[in-house]
């Protein structure tokens, strides 16, 4: 599957388009500490990135779930105004972007993230201009509370769309969503033998741009 054939492509934030790992890390550890709880490797914390904050700390600390809320709110503030400064652009990032804005796609931002951190990434990396919308799943929003219910009112059935990301997350959204799929194996989430065969699944950016 070529993308050059997609009007309309959406991009996934953390693993995909951006490596966030160190930040998400450092505001991690500060929010855990601060806490007083078990502090988790980096390499166990990158395989838990993805889900909004919420399900991330409840995967991670099934039997304190009623510290969730002071972690969402101790984990935001410092990653709002520390953490989200370590995050780097992945490679060959910006050349993909640089391509697709060229040749007239329509590119839009599907993030988990919260839209307040989405802002600040891009404009910290200079990138916020390629992006037509950026859309942040609210889990307090019955009618928008994940990725495939986002994607469903995005393309509304449209062929013409793709959605682009690096965990299974990502793909089954795009799955029930009945949304082409592009994954990415070099970001933070590993695919089942289902995403390979079905998925168009590529290892970096620059296979991406060779096979436009």
């Amino acid at each position: 599957m070529n993308i050059k054939y997609y009007k309309k492509i959406g991009f996934d934030l953390d693993g995909t388009l951006i490596n966030s790992l160190d930040g998400i890390y450092s505001s991690y550890k500060f929010s855990a500490k601060n806490l007083n709880l078990e502090i988790f490797s980096k390499d166990l914390i990158k395989k838990q990135i993805g889900p909004p904050i919420e399900i991330f700390f409840e995967k991670l600390y099934p039997a304190h779930h009623m510290l969730n809320e002071q972690y969402s709110i101790i984990f935001r503030k410092h990653y709002l105004n520390k953490g989200y400064k370590q995050t780097k652009l992945k490679k060959d990032a910006y050349a993909l972007l640089d391509l697709l804005d060229k040749n007239s796609h329509e590119i839009f931002i599907l993030t988990n993230k919260s839209s307040q951190a989405s802002s600040l990434i891009l404009k910290s990396l200079k990138i916020e201009s390629y992006f037509q919308q950026v859309y942040s799943v609210n889990s307090a929003n019955e009618n928008l509370y994940n990725k495939s219910l986002y994607l469903k009112k995005i393309f509304k059935n449209e062929s013409s769309g793709i959605y682009v990301g690096d965990t299974m997350e990502d793909f089954n959204a795009s799955k029930d969503a009945k949304v082409k799929f592009i994954g990415l194996t070099d970001g933070f989430g590993d695919f089942s033998n289902e995403a390979m065969k079905i998925g168009n699944i590529y290892s970096s950016f620059q296979e991406v741009i060779e096979n436009y």
